[in-house]
């Protein structure tokens, strides 16, 4: 090799550890507070509903509404509210229940949307099973007990059994978390392989800078949260729940039937785990548990008393 070619290469190297080693420019570290990082453009506020509640398409409104059980006919279930986030209010409770007590769930400073927001429907095999990854958020996992697949009718609501009814803005409604594979009977059975229904609803708020999410007891004018944008973006979350304490170890499906007259015995519907039948999807299964955030939230038979939604209805809960 030839001694300019060498002093090339001898260059040629020196150039690459000099720049492997030399001092890099200092970075600046954000501390994570909200002066130091930019304003995200919308900060998301997810609502949960989990429990014995009733959901019902508002006619002539764009939104959905849903009745809590009240305490007489819910069996020792308890209503609660709770939040997490940037929280300007969220008072505690237990709540002073009466008959009549009608809650909105809203936004302040929004623009309506210019359409009607439906429930999100990707698209599930509808029988139930088995499950996959495909539409496991949709809406209609909830049972719809004025469909065909279970009494295939409008039925007979009791007035004064819903309190709170709460008015829900026009976002849509989607299923956060699925049952356990389930077996159904009617009457005195027998039981059969039903399949997995939603056990948890649930809507995403995009707030923006200068908006809030209220949710108020309108027929006392009592502010219950109000959550503000947060510009960091961090999520928040509120859980509506029904639920008992302690959890029962038999279903209380049964107890939907107080608030509807005509009846019999029968025609009631129940479920219970399928114990004979393992999850069609043991690792998806485990992803889909139940994970509330906030409460512990009990179950029973593997679900959280999940909620029902009356489909042919017109009339408003009452």
């Amino acid at each position: 090799m030839s001694k300019t070619l060498m002093a090339f290469f001898l260059g040629l190297l020196a150039t690459i550890l000099f720049s492997c080693t030399k001092p890099q420019p200092p970075t600046t570290e954000r501390s994570g507070t909200e002066a130091d990082v930019a304003p995200v453009a919308t900060n998301t506020v997810v609502v949960s509903f989990a429990g014995l509640m009733v959901f019902h398409k508002e006619t002539g409104k764009p939104g959905y509404e849903v009745g809590i059980l009240v305490p007489s006919v819910s069996g020792g279930h308890r209503f609660s509210v709770a939040c997490s986030g940037n929280s300007v209010k969220c008072n505690g409770l237990p709540i002073q229940f009466s008959n009549g007590n009608n809650w909105s769930l809203s936004v302040t400073n929004g623009q309506p949307p210019a359409a009607i927001a439906s429930p999100v429907e990707i698209g599930h095999d509808p029988k139930r099973k088995p499950d996959n990854v495909n539409g496991q958020n949709d809406f209609s996992w909830i049972v719809d007990l004025e469909s065909p697949e279970f009494h295939g009718k409008e039925l007979t609501l009791i007035k004064g059994l819903l309190s709170p009814i709460i008015h829900l803005p026009n976002i849509p409604l989607y299923t956060e978390f699925k049952s356990i594979d389930l077996k159904r009977w009617q009457g005195i059975g027998p039981a059969s392989a039903f399949g997995y229904v939603a056990e948890t609803i649930a809507m995403k708020i995009d707030l923006r800078a200068g908006q809030e999410a209220v949710l108020k007891d309108n027929s006392k004018s009592i502010e219950i949260l109000r959550l503000a944008y947060n510009p960091s973006g961090a999520p928040q979350r509120v859980e509506i729940a029904n639920v008992m304490h302690p959890p029962p170890q038999a279903s209380d499906f049964r107890l939907y039937y107080k608030i509807f007259a005509g009846i019999t015995d029968s025609e009631k519907f129940d479920f219970d785990k399928n114990s004979d039948d393992l999850p069609n999807n043991p690792s998806l299964y485990l992803q889909l548990m139940t994970k509330h955030e906030i409460q512990v939230l009990p179950t029973c038979c593997g679900m959280l008393c999940d909620g029902i939604l009356l489909g042919k209805r017109t009339a408003p809960l009452e």
